[in-house]
């Protein structure tokens, strides 16, 4: 799909990657576990991603998300950090 220019119509033609399955739960999204050095991330070569976290979440596990979608080929890789929940 990459290849012949196809891209998703939201946030710009990026993936979402959530931190977590609370995040994002309405968009169309991957979710990456804890430790994501097991999985094989080949699917994001080419493609950009919007990392999403909330600020108080382990900041390790962010930087792993980011570090395997860039290793795996990713075009770009934002993490974004998006407000604590208000009560």
């Amino acid at each position: 799909m990459v290849e012949l220019g196809e891209r998703p119509v939201i946030f710009g033609g990026a993936i979402v990657a959530a931190c977590s399955w609370d995040l994002a739960a309405t968009w169309p999204r991957i979710v990456v576990p804890d430790n994501p050095s097991g999985y094989r991330f080949d699917f994001a070569r080419g493609l950009d991603w919007l990392v999403l976290a909330r600020h108080k979440h382990d900041v390790a596990h962010i930087a792993a998300v980011v570090h395997a979608l860039r290793t795996a080929g990713a075009r770009v890789v934002v993490p974004v950090l998006l407000p604590a929940l208000q009560k």
